[in-house]
């Protein structure tokens, strides 16, 4: 750049006759001032012109591009008209739509997601969506989080303000009840899944108060009106007149209702559960009950179920003893899925017999008040269990009682193929045992108890002279003519692994993904995951570079601060979705 302006400079003095003055201090005497008003006349005429030829074409090249979008627009549109997709017949447009659903929940009332997202594309798209019932068979139902005056020192009726955002707030409540509506009468006659999650809050503003189960039941009165064509029914069951509502429901209003999960809220709920249609439906085959309020005594077909979840028993009456649990399992030959929270006194065993669950291949125990709950387990017969999640709030292990998961894994016949526990709790032995009796096994899950860990275990890991998940991690990485545990392990999920260091991480992965080239029968990872506590000290992904080109699946994760805020008068679609659709 300086080189091309000394260039420029050059020239100028050349073609000036005042270039002793150019590009200096000097200063032109008068005469010499009037000589260079008169010496620019000229280059001023030429500067002008050029000016007015500059204007000229760019308003040519203007009208030139203004053209060009003009013929673009007119390509553009036939080019549409001959679109592969716009060829497809109405059938397989349809069948493409059905896989837009979300696979893991029902589907969103969203503007964001289909199907809702499917009619605002074009309006063939629209008739094709709203012509199709199977898109709208699936509904998650948002409950709207109620406004809040700013002063709850002012009542409400003197406060025109907070009155105003009440009454828009109803308002939109009726239009999105009116919306669930007519989202289920789309659906036409296909078998419906609905999950509907109401807050159990209150507010202490009386008129929100009063009106709170008004509300919850403004949509239960539409959703019940397609109640004979409900096959899923995923939702939260609030004490009281709620309650007592939904309780009363025939198993002949239900007839081909298949999957139930009910989450009780606190409080007091009808008697009338223990022979509520709901849990007596004809074709039910999958049976999930959080906080049931009563003992699991019921008329339900047991031998028919293949999903059941029973857990946080709401009372002590409900709790499920390792004697119910027993009976009831005996009558439960056709289990694919159980999740087992058991409770009993301390001196409570498992009755003698064997319980056979020939398909039962997936496990979730919750070991808190059942001390011993492996007598239970003695009795399983299950063949086909390829998956065990056991978590618990105490100890596993002690002086007086006997490993529940220990007691368990033998019953796999050495099949186990996923496992998920906390392995700080765990003595060294019972690791070994996990070793000896899962050989198989593809995925470890390291994680805690869904509600956390209780005063004890908190007291005991604290004065632990080794970190566990650490030391866990090094009886992974064979030794020299040493043993190989868990030599086919493929994934592994660090969800919760206090002490782990990212070098420890980087350590591990390199050892196995090394030792799975020698001749010691070692299958390389295909994924690890890892939830670090801490934040990042060395960044171990460039040491990864060459596993990750290979196909190895990294996840790591750092602590990081959240902001967490709650608007009032919500309506969010995601709001009460609580997992998956499917368990």
């Amino acid at each position: 750049m300086q080189q091309h302006t000394s260039k420029l400079q050059e020239k100028t003095k050349l073609d000036s006759p005042f270039s002793h003055l150019l590009y200096t201090n000097l200063i032109p005497t008068d005469d010499e001032r009037d000589l260079i008003q008169e010496h620019l006349t000229k280059p001023r005429q030429e500067l002008a012109a050029l000016d007015t030829t500059i204007t000229k074409l760019q308003h040519a090249l203007q009208a030139l591009f203004k053209k060009r979008v003009e013929l673009n627009e007119i390509i553009q549109a036939h080019r549409m008209l001959l679109s592969p997709f716009r060829q497809l017949p109405t059938e397989i447009v349809r069948e493409i739509f059905l896989f837009c659903l979300p696979p893991t929940h029902n589907a969103l009332m969203s503007t964001q997601q289909a199907p809702l997202v499917l009619g605002r594309v074009c309006s063939r798209w629209r008739s094709i969506a709203y012509a199709t019932p199977r898109l709208w068979s699936s509904i998650h139902i948002p409950f709207p989080s109620a406004p809040f005056p700013q002063s709850l020192t002012t009542p409400v009726d003197t406060n025109s303000t907070f009155g105003q955002i009440w009454n828009a707030f109803l308002e939109k409540l009726r239009k999105h009840v009116n919306a669930v509506e007519e989202w289920l009468s789309r659906s036409g006659t296909c078998p419906l899944s609905i999950s509907f999650y109401p807050s159990s809050n209150r507010s202490i503003v009386p008129a929100i108060q009063n009106s709170h189960e008004y509300r919850i039941k403004m949509y239960l009165d539409k959703i019940i009106r397609f109640s004979h064509r409900w096959v899923s029914l995923d939702m939260a069951i609030l004490p009281g007149p709620i309650s007592s509502y939904m309780a009363l429901i025939s198993a002949s209003a239900v007839p081909v209702l298949g999957s139930v999960k009910l989450v009780f809220t606190t409080g007091t709920h009808s008697f009338q559960w223990k022979n509520s249609g709901l849990l007596n439906a004809k074709h039910l085959r999958r049976f999930r009950l959080v906080n049931f309020p009563y003992r699991m005594e019921l008329s339900v077909d047991w031998p028919t179920l293949t999903h059941i979840a029973l857990t946080e028993s709401g009372t002590i009456a409900s709790l499920m003893t390792l004697q119910r649990t027993h009976i009831m399992l005996t009558s439960c030959r056709r289990l694919v899925y159980l999740e087992l929270q058991a409770h009993d006194v301390p001196t409570g065993f498992s009755p003698i017999g064997p319980i056979c669950l020939p398909a039962l291949h997936w496990l979730v125990v919750r070991d808190t008040r059942a001390f011993h709950l492996a007598t239970l387990f003695d009795c399983f017969e299950v063949p086909s269990l390829r998956y065990i999640s056991y978590h618990t709030l105490w100890f596993p292990s002690s002086q007086h009682r006997r490993c529940p998961l220990t007691a368990l894994l033998p019953r796999t016949n050495g099949l186990l193929q996923e496992l998920s526990t906390d392995v700080r709790l765990l003595e060294l032995d019972d690791l070994r045992k996990i070793f000896e009796y899962a050989p198989k096994l593809k995925r470890f899950t390291q994680s805690q108890h869904p509600i956390g860990i209780s005063n004890s275990q908190v007291v005991r890991l604290s004065n632990l002279p080794i970190k566990a998940v650490q030391a866990f991690l090094r009886l992974l990485i064979p030794e020299s003519g040493g043993p190989v545990h868990l030599p086919q392990l493929e994934t592994m999920d660090l969800q919760h692994a206090p002490g782990i260091q990212d070098l420890d991480a980087l350590h591990f992965i390199q050892q196995r993904m090394e030792l799975s080239h020698s001749s010691i029968g070692l299958t390389p990872l295909r994924s690890i995951r890892v939830v670090f506590s801490q934040e990042m000290a060395h960044d171990i992904r460039p040491s990864l570079s060459r596993y990750l080109e290979k196909g190895l699946i990294v996840q790591l994760k750092y602590p990081s601060m959240c902001d967490m805020f709650l608007s009032k008068g919500r309506f969010d679609p995601h709001d009460g979705l609580t997992g998956l659709r499917v368990y």
